[in-house]
């Protein structure tokens, strides 16, 4: 029986779908925001669209808990800890310093005095260490998201908590205990359905704790956990399409026969990170031919960290643009060349630093 474990072996460790997956996932993020950007974006929660924006970010957390979890089986904690640094802290810090610097003062409704003395211009920067601050000065008021200068920065602090907990995993050894890990799957999605009825209620004055606990943000932790759980026991889970299909097929039924309402009951969130993670690892593992483009580069974190800002000013020059289809192919070329420059002189030169202990970095030697 052919397992997601060996096929893995047989492509060298490294799955050919995994670089179509990024780009895809990041591609419907940034075309959730485009939407935002229009007022338009409560399309995606109706019947059967929702599904889409409840799985793109999940399922992006379940790739990095699938993939991260094979250095952190190999590295120490310092080891595993610098890896991850080196790869997601210098790209965010200088987007962020090029949004705050460049785009702010570009676009600004402020007069350049008046942009740098306000308090959101140096509180802009508490971005890099997960205190997340969505607005410069007089930027994009206009906008379907008024002054919201990169939404896709909220999801920072749940990655830093990601790596706090398989931080945990690496010193308790529980990549060795899978039912440990799959405990707390079911622990993250029990515990919402345990709080009392009226905690919902209560929690609506605290909004941040209100999305970790009942909003999308709940459903990220245990996708990450799920994608660390499938590379675990990778030698035990199939690789079949049957499985894949079954996947696709309960997705589009809750899509069409539920709200997003029903991610709350955690016997449906289980079962929907399990087939959002196996999806991802099946169209990761597929022998899929190189995309030219794609293929020279990871330019998904490019793209994720670029989309919002640079929508936001291409729509700054069209404020006359309503279609979501001509804004978002409109965005396509700058965010490119955005994401194409951030790895070609920051992740990549940064990546080749770690050859030592990154098998991803050892890869573009070859």
């Amino acid at each position: 029986m052919r397992t997601l474990g060996s096929v893995s072996d047989e492509r060298s460790g490294f799955g050919p779908g995994f670089d179509f997956v990024r780009i895809a996932l990041a591609l419907l993020v940034m075309g959730f925001h485009v939407a935002s950007v229009l007022n338009k974006s409560d399309a995606w929660e109706l019947q059967p669209y929702w599904i889409i924006s409840y799985s793109i970010v999940p399922m992006f957390f379940a790739l990095s808990g699938f993939l991260i979890s094979a250095s952190a089986m190999r590295l120490s904690l310092f080891q595993f800890l610098l890896n991850r640094g080196l790869r997601i802290i210098p790209a965010l810090l200088v987007e962020i310093v090029l949004s705050a610097v460049l785009i702010g003062p570009l676009f600004t409704s402020f007069s350049l005095k008046e942009y740098f003395a306000d308090p959101l211009f140096l509180h802009y920067f508490t971005n890099i260490v997960g205190l997340i601050n969505y607005q410069l000065p007089g930027l994009f008021h206009e906008n379907g998201q008024p002054g919201i200068v990169n939404a896709a920065l909220w999801t920072i602090p749940y990655e830093i908590i990601c790596y706090v907990i398989i931080s945990g995993i690496i010193i308790l050894s529980l990549f060795k205990r899978p039912v440990i890990l799959g405990l707390a799957i079911m622990a993250f999605t029990i515990f919402p359905g345990l709080l009392p009825a009226d905690t919902r209620d209560h929690l609506d004055h605290i909004p941040l704790l209100h999305w970790w606990i009942f909003g999308r943000g709940a459903f990220l932790f245990p996708s990450f956990l799920m994608g660390c759980l499938f590379y675990s026991i990778r030698y035990r889970i199939p690789y079949h399409f049957s499985i894949f299909a079954a996947s696709v097929v309960i997705l589009a039924g809750v899509s069409i026969f539920a709200d997003h309402s029903l991610v709350a009951a955690w016997n449906i969130s289980f079962i929907l990170c399990f087939c959002i993670t196996y999806i991802m690892a099946y169209v990761g593992m597929a022998n899929m031919p190189k995309i030219p483009v794609i293929s020279r580069g990871d330019y998904s974190y490019g793209v994720y960290l670029y989309h919002c800002p640079i929508g936001n000013c291409v729509y700054y020059f069209m404020p006359w643009v309503q279609s979501v289809w001509f804004l978002f192919f409109a965005c396509v070329p700058p965010v490119a060349l955005f994401a194409a420059f951030s790895w070609n002189f920051i992740e990549k030169p940064i990546l080749k630093m770690r050859k030592k202990f990154s098998f991803v970095a050892k890869r573009l030697d070859h």
